[in-house]
C-alpha cells in the first residue's frame, strides 16, 4: 500500500468518528454474555449483535452467510471476492463475559456511557471495539475507492470467552484465507504471535498401601530395612502437587526466556 493510500484511509476513518462511536454504543447496549457462563435469554443476545454486524457488511457489499459454531450460536462470515494469494480475514468475537456484581459498577454495564473520551460498558474493549474498528477499516476502503486484488473476509464469531470454538469453526472454512488479523486490544502494537491453548487430561495413578508403611515411601532405607514390606504406597495427590509445581516452573521459564520473531 502506498503512503498516499494510507493517508487517505486514515483521513476516512477520522471522518467516520461519529459513526464509530454510535455503532460501538449500539453493540455494547446489546447484552451478549456467553451462555456457558450465565444462561439468561435477556443477556445471551449474540444473534442480535450479529444482526447489526451483518447489516453493516451488506451495506458495504459483502456476501454473507451464517454458520453454526455451537448449537443455536452462529458465526457471521462476510467476504469481498478476490484472489486467494494475499487473502485476509478480519476476526473478532461478539460474546462477552458476565457482569458480575452489578452494585460494584459505577455505570450501567450495558449503558455504553461516554465519559471523558472513554466508552464504558461490558464488552466495549473486549472486543466490540475491535469489531467496529474492522468495520471502520472496510468503510474507509470503500470511501477511498480502493479495489482489493485479494479476497477479504470478515469473521464475527461466538464463544471466544469460553474456548474459541467459533473462531475454530471459521478457521475450518475452505479455502482458508492466507492470514488472519484478530482485532483484540494489543496496546496499539501489531503482534504476530499469541499464547496458544491446549486442553489436556492428565491421570495420576497412585498405589494403595497402609499408612503404617508410609515411611517406606518417604525416607531412604536399605533393602534390609525394607525387607518384608511388600507394598510401597504412592499418594496420587502428592504427585499432582509436583506436577502443578513443575508446570508453574515451566511457565515462568518460558515467560522469562522465550522470544518470538
Amino acid at each position: 500500500m502506498s503512503a498516499q493510500h494510507e493517508t487517505a484511509l486514515r483521513r476516512a476513518v477520522t471522518k467516520d468518528a461519529r459513526w464509530i462511536r454510535e455503532t460501538l454504543s449500539r453493540l455494547v447496549r446489546i447484552p451478549s454474555v456467553n451462555p456457558k457462563f450465565e444462561q439468561d435469554p435477556a443477556l445471551n443476545r449474540e444473534a442480535a449483535v450479529q444482526d447489526v454486524i451483518e447489516a453493516e457488511l451488506h451495506a458495504l457489499g459483502f456476501a454473507t452467510c451464517r454458520e453454526e459454531a455451537l448449537p443455536g450460536r452462529l458465526n457471521v462470515i462476510g467476504a469481498w471476492p478476490g484472489a486467494q494469494a494475499g487473502s485476509l480475514a478480519l476476526c473478532g468475537h461478539v460474546d462477552v463475559v458476565p457482569v458480575g456484581d452489578r452494585s460494584a459498577w459505577t455505570t450501567d454495564p450495558f449503558g455504553a456511557e461516554l465519559r471523558d473520551g472513554r466508552l464504558y460498558g461490558r464488552g466495549s474493549g473486549d472486543m466490540k471495539a475491535g469489531l467496529v474498528a474492522c468495520l471502520a477499516a472496510c468503510r474507509a476502503i470503500r470511501a477511498v475507492g480502493i479495489t482489493l486484488a485479494a479476497r477479504l473476509e470478515f469473521h464475527a464469531v461466538v464463544d471466544e470467552e469460553a474456548g474459541g470454538f467459533g473462531a475454530m469453526q471459521a478457521a475450518r472454512r475452505v479455502p482458508a484465507p492466507e492470514a488472519v488479523l484478530v482485532a483484540e486490544s494489543s496496546g496499539g502494537a501489531i503482534r504476530p504471535w499469541a499464547g496458544g491453548l491446549d486442553w489436556v487430561r492428565v491421570v495420576l495413578r497412585g498405589r494403595n498401601g497402609h499408612s503404617s508403611r508410609r515411611f517406606a515411601s518417604i525416607y531412604p532405607a536399605s533393602a534390609e530395612a525394607l525387607a518384608g514390606i511388600p507394598v510401597r504406597s504412592v499418594n496420587a495427590l502428592e504427585l499432582g502437587a509436583r506436577l502443578l509445581a513443575a508446570v508453574q516452573a515451566l511457565e515462568a521459564e518460558w515467560g522469562r526466556d522465550k522470544r518470538f520473531p
